[in-house]
């Protein structure tokens, strides 16, 4: 790397039971051996409640930092992932008043109302698989479009359903794909409000093909796709 390089720092948030290809997917390619050689490559961080934090496959991570310590310095990150898990390690916190996911979606909201970094550059909120379920109860995907593991498509429409009747003046959520409509590996959609680019991704895998997607929107198409030649993967970017 050259003095004159520049990084893209990224924050990755973890649970209880997160699904580790939701999170080594993205990491296998933002910190892909040929970005290292190359001017501009992402930095990882990786913020949980706790201080080791266990998989569903039982793999324990280590934190960086804390939740509120990622809450406080929210502004240094151009790219916010959030991994899936078991809907059963996600659903029944998703109600008012539990607390399990407040820290947690405390940082999610905060990002996602920062808008564009310094130089202009817009920022990226990236949800994998199950993770949607989750930005979709606080709202986060409210007035966008969105899509989760197929397996809770029904869930996640019922989730935004469900914010816009807490809240009025709420646009509400279309969730991808529709009846009868061809499957997505990803969704991009596009802006909120605030000026953050929401991308939110199918089940495990697909998060790989939404973060290839987010590479070649930093770096261009030719970089994500000699990243995916070098981890010898099929990038499917037709969404």
């Amino acid at each position: 790397m050259s003095a004159q390089s520049t990084t893209i720092p990224v924050l990755i948030l973890v649970f209880p039971e997160f699904n580790t290809l939701d999170v080594n997917g993205p990491l296998e390619v933002l910190r892909n051996t040929y970005l290292k050689t190359q001017p501009t490559n992402f930095s990882i961080t990786v913020a949980a409640a706790d201080e080791h934090t266990t998989a569903g496959e039982d793999i324990i991570i280590k934190r960086h930092i804390s939740l509120p310590e990622a809450l406080s310095s929210i502004s240094s990150y151009s790219i916010l992932i959030v991994p899936g898990a078991s809907p059963s390690a996600i659903l029944p916190h998703l109600k008012p008043g539990d607390p399990h996911f407040a820290a947690l979606l405390d940082v999610c909201e905060a990002f996602s109302r920062l808008g564009p970094v310094a130089d202009g550059t817009e920022r990226t909120l990236l949800s994998i698989c199950t993770g949607a379920l989750m930005l979709g109860y606080h709202g986060l995907f409210d007035g966008l479009r969105a899509t989760t593991h197929f397996m809770v498509f029904d869930k996640l429409r019922e989730l935004c359903a469900d914010y816009a009747e807490r809240n009025p003046g709420a646009k509400g959520t279309v969730v991808v794909p529709q009846s009868g409509g061809e499957p997505v590996r990803w969704v991009d959609a596009g802006l909120n409000n605030h000026g953050v680019r929401v991308v939110s991704a199918g089940g495990v895998s697909c998060g790989m093909d939404a973060t290839l997607f987010v590479l070649s929107e930093r770096l261009g198409r030719a970089t994500a796709l000699k990243v995916a030649g070098v981890m010898e993967y099929a990038w499917r970017e037709n969404v």
